[in-house]
């Protein structure tokens, strides 16, 4: 058996979305996207070091990391400006910062790159920064985030309704406007004693960090080592750990990946995509599993909202967006985690367009669907070793 080394790179339309290719947006860096909000960016050998001596006032550490970028790509940018960071955002940040769980505010509190954009359309991303081989040497952690989440929640702009509408072609990925329809699904997502209106989207992201730094998916940060199949050539068995958080839905649908070498060579674009088979759960319940957000090919018919929230009451899945992939699976359900852990009060909530609530994320995890996981969790953030910096890492 053949064994090679490569990337999983998730196609999505985030791409699209921002009216260019990110994931190689120049020869010195190379994106690659782990989730839709989820990245790995490698950058050349000559690239700006990325400060990273932490600082042990958060607050100095806040200013000291956080910038202000034009760009619409989800990624580091070389000019990022310090200088045109408004006080107003400073002291939105600090106010995240008091309002976090205290693990993920320790999480916060070691970013070296806080990067504040206008134009993406989504909420906010996660990453990391890596020099290039032979070194490959994490040269620091990152979020972006949309500015308007360091403002007050905005009815017109509802970004997490707009999201889960993609779900039925009700919404549409390069609407400026993030039109909602009265025929669609709503989400309620507040934290109700909080300073900040985005709390969620900040323990997510968080996530993300604890989710690479910690291993908790098993597949990151370089992947593993895959095995050409004996008989097909198009297939490679890629094991992963059998205590990775990934395994409690998508079990051994993880282990094979579909790759066409011939498609790779006629194709332009580098970021080839790698395809998986359809997770097991698909078959008990096959309207979550056409669930698509940003990568949306075929949406489901708005005709068959209710049963696809009946569907997910019946799932391990914490929010119908943790169904995506087993990354946002994660970041997902460690949000919810955290609040229930550390009695933070919080609503989230999927509305029909009777307004009736559909799906209620407080019930779910404390189904029994979910018992499982919220073990797995509870092991994973009690870790004395839980790690917060790439600099712990070396």
């Amino acid at each position: 058996m053949q064994k090679m080394v490569f990337s999983i790179i998730p196609a999505l339309l985030i791409s699209l979305l921002m009216g260019a290719c990110s994931k190689s947006s120049s020869s010195q860096i190379q994106v690659q996207y782990l989730s839709h909000d989820f990245i790995s960016q490698t950058v050349s050998s000559d690239f700006p070091a990325i400060d990273v001596t932490f600082e042990t006032d958060c607050a100095d550490q806040l200013r000291k990391v956080t910038c202000v970028s034009d760009q619409e790509d989800l990624e580091f940018d070389v000019n990022c400006s310090v200088k045109r960071v408004t006080p107003e955002q400073l002291a939105a940040l600090s106010k995240v910062v008091a309002d976090l769980p205290p693990l993920h505010r320790k999480m916060m509190c070691t970013l070296s790159r806080i990067q504040i954009q206008d134009k993406i359309f989504s909420m906010a991303y996660a990453g990391r920064v890596v020099s290039a081989e032979p070194d490959n040497k994490w040269l620091g952690s990152m979020i972006g985030l949309r500015s308007d989440i360091l403002k007050k929640h905005a009815p017109d702009r509802d970004l997490n309704s707009w999201k889960e509408q993609l779900n039925f072609g009700l919404s549409k990925m390069k609407d400026p406007n993030l039109k909602v329809s009265p025929l669609g699904p709503t989400i309620q997502e507040e934290t109700p004693q909080t300073q900040i209106s985005y709390l969620f989207v900040f323990v997510h992201e968080l996530n993300h960090l604890f989710d690479m730094l910690n291993r908790a998916n098993d597949r990151h940060p370089d992947f593993d080592t895959c095995v050409e199949d004996e008989k097909d050539k198009k297939l490679f068995h890629c094991k992963s750990a059998v205590d990775s958080y990934s395994r409690l839905s998508w079990g051994d649908s993880l282990d094979v990946i579909a790759y066409d070498p011939e498609e790779e060579k006629e194709s332009q674009d580098t970021t080839q995509e790698y395809q998986r088979p359809t997770p097991s759960w698909a078959e008990k319940f096959p309207l979550v599993s056409q669930l698509c957000f940003y990568d949306c090919k075929k949406t489901i018919s708005p005709l068959l909202i209710k049963q696809v929230y009946q569907e997910l009451n019946n799932t391990d899945f914490i929010t119908s967006y943790s169904a995506s992939n087993y990354f946002e699976d994660f970041a997902e359900a460690g949000t919810i985690w955290a609040f229930e852990n550390y009695k933070i009060p919080y609503i989230y909530q999927i509305k029909g367009p009777d307004k009736k609530v559909y799906f209620d994320a407080t019930k779910q995890f404390r189904s029994p669907n979910f018992q499982a996981k919220k073990e797995w969790l509870d092991k994973f953030f009690a870790r004395e070793n839980l790690i917060y910096s790439p600099l712990e890492r070396e």
